[in-house]
């Protein structure tokens, strides 16, 4: 990802119990290359602890406005309380119909299933989790990534390198269709 994603405001939604490997690969990847990422979280004054305990303060409110070039929603048991933030999916549904970059690991596709934005998608999940995708509309893929145009999902965090690399072609504009075997 290079200087035509640079200044490009990216979110990265943060909950309770969040996964920190998968919240901390997208974030810090994306501050190496340049882009602008904010932190968000239910509140931006109140530390959110992940799974194992470590501590982030979000930059900014799942209410924050403003125009996204993307969101991403990292996985762990964040996303039950996820699920069930109004703020949060309003969020990400505002985003997607405005065309901004959605990218998921993990758990995180059981928040974009929720916010009804899978249907007629193809999907990479843990098989835990294929239920809710067909329910939500999205064929799971057989494949540990799935990239197609601006949505990005990954079955867990051994994914990570390659979506991170889907993610910022598809964020820089440079899309790719590509479900992993």
């Amino acid at each position: 990802m290079g200087a035509d994603t640079q200044d490009r405001r990216t979110g990265v939604l943060v909950e309770a119990g969040f996964q920190e490997i998968e919240f901390w690969y997208p974030v810090l990847r994306l501050r190496e290359a340049g882009s602008a990422v904010i932190v968000l979280g239910p509140r931006d004054d109140a530390q959110v602890e992940s799974q194992l305990g470590y501590p982030v303060i979000p930059d900014s409110t799942f209410d924050a406005g403003g125009e996204w070039a993307g969101l991403i929603v990292p996985g762990g048991a964040m996303a039950a309380k996820l699920s069930g933030n109004a703020a949060a999916l309003r969020l990400l549904a505002e985003a997607d119909e405005a065309g901004a970059v959605l990218g998921a690991i993990a758990e995180g596709v059981a928040v974009l299933a929720k916010a009804g934005l899978l249907k007629g998608r193809r999907v990479a999940c843990a098989s835990s989790l294929e239920t809710m995708v067909r329910a939500g509309g999205a064929e799971p893929s057989s494949g540990g990534l799935a990239a197609e145009g601006r949505l990005i999902t990954a079955r867990s965090a051994d994914e990570l390198p390659g979506f991170y690399r889907a993610y910022a072609a598809a964020l820089s504009g440079t899309p790719t269709r590509r479900a992993a075997a």
